[in-house]
């Protein structure tokens, strides 16, 4: 719907991609829980078994990734996220 919106001009870029950032963000959240739920389901224990533990050190930086962009963009992403500046007429 917020694509929908900017498309239309009734939103702006930002917030809509803020919308998919938390999209990601619950995706890879899910994915910590199921890795942690599949290893203790297999008897291995999570937080020795490098099976376990890799997946949910990637997921995590992904989730930490989106929520950074999400609540502190740095100027370059908020750039990419707008597209090219308008020309300014003096």
């Amino acid at each position: 719907m917020a694509r929908r919106r900017v498309a239309l001009g009734l939103a702006d870029r930002v917030v809509a991609n803020r919308f998919l950032l938390w999209g990601l963000f619950g995706l890879t959240a899910t994915g910590i829980n199921v890795a942690s739920l599949i290893g203790n389901a297999l008897g291995v224990d999570p937080s020795r078994s490098p099976s376990v533990i890799v997946p949910m050190g990637v997921l995590g930086f992904g989730a930490s990734a989106a929520m950074y962009l999400a609540f502190v963009p740095p100027a370059w992403y908020l750039v990419l996220v707008r597209g090219r500046p308008a020309p300014q007429h003096s």
